[in-house]
């Protein structure tokens, strides 16, 4: 299963990336800490698989064709439908 969660605020989403299963695009600066520690990282490339996944967004924000791209990805790996 998919969620797409759209928030204002950038503690929930810290909070949601710390605690829950999501992935999230968002400036590094916001999460420095947590990466220098390890409690975050940073994706590898290539393929994404997780029995359940959501994506993280802040409402009302600009989404870059990277963005976009990487929800569609999403969704076609949640819907089975990648690579066809």
């Amino acid at each position: 299963a998919t969620q797409l969660i759209r928030t204002p605020s950038m503690s929930l989403i810290k909070l949601l990336l710390l605690e829950g299963d999501y992935i999230a695009l968002i400036p590094d600066q916001y999460v420095a800490e947590e990466l220098a520690t390890g409690r975050l990282r940073r994706l590898p490339e290539g393929q994404i698989t997780a029995a359940q996944m959501g994506f993280l967004t802040l409402q009302g924000s600009y989404e870059t064709t990277e963005a976009i791209k990487l929800k569609s990805l999403l969704k076609s790996l949640a819907d089975g439908t990648a690579g066809r």
